[in-house]
């Protein structure tokens, strides 16, 4: 896949070493390892608002500069229904139905409706960037927006952290 590819640059090309990334955002150096060798399976949210943190970019930027916007082509707009009866109505508004088309959602995003499902009710701490920037796309939604209202307490170790973790791996 060429957005490991990508990945494996920045954070090769970044400055830092993989202790020092460690030190600064909590990801462990064999993630950091696996990432800047290609042999990361997939970039979770929090991974990518840290590397996004230490690195200085802008979100939007830096999706496109991992995945490129090819990779995200074929997410279309989650289709709604233009005109609601007044019934539509009072139910979206009052009682929450179909505020989030699923069925409409996977088919716009090309995720399956049962890992949808997950995110949605079971777990979303583990939901990988690219999905959740598929959504935001089929949502019509800046990129970064979904990230930011769920993932807003993310931030990068302080400095004594910082100091504190290089000190505990050179133990």
């Amino acid at each position: 896949m060429i957005w490991k590819g990508n990945l494996a640059k920045i954070i090769n090309e970044s400055g830092y070493s993989d202790r020092q990334i460690f030190a600064w955002t909590g990801i462990s150096t064999p993630v950091i390892s696996n990432m800047s060798n290609q042999k990361h399976d997939s970039l979770k949210v929090d991974q990518f608002i840290k590397l996004k943190l230490l690195l200085k970019k802008d979100h939007e930027d830096f999706v496109y500069e991992i995945f490129g916007k090819q990779y995200f082509s074929s997410v279309r707009k989650v289709e709604r229904p233009d005109k609601l009866t007044k019934l539509g109505k009072i139910l979206t508004d009052q009682y929450s139905y179909e505020k989030l088309p699923k069925k409409e959602l996977s088919r716009a995003t090309g995720l399956p409706s049962s890992r949808i499902n997950y995110i949605v009710e079971e777990e979303d701490e583990t939901i990988k960037i690219d999905e959740l920037t598929k959504i935001e796309l089929a949502l019509e939604r800046p990129l970064g927006t979904l990230v930011k209202k769920r993932f807003s307490k993310i931030k990068l170790n302080t400095q004594r952290q910082y100091e504190a973790a290089l000190k505990k791996l050179k133990e």
